[in-house]
């Protein structure tokens, strides 16, 4: 049995396991988002945010 998961898929499982995570999450990447990479991290975040609540 194969058991490597993506990373973005954990993330996922772990914000639809604890939704009170999810705004800390973003609040996170919304402070980080004019860094370097940052941009790209807030867009990661959405989607692991938005990934978490469509029912499996």
């Amino acid at each position: 049995m194969d058991k490597t998961r993506l990373h973005s898929d954990v993330i996922a499982e772990l914000l639809r396991n604890e939704p009170n995570l999810i705004k800390y999450y973003l609040q996170q990447a919304l402070l980080e988002a004019n860094e370097d990479g940052g941009q790209e991290s807030l867009i990661q975040c959405l989607s692991h945010i938005m990934q978490s609540l469509t029912p499996t």
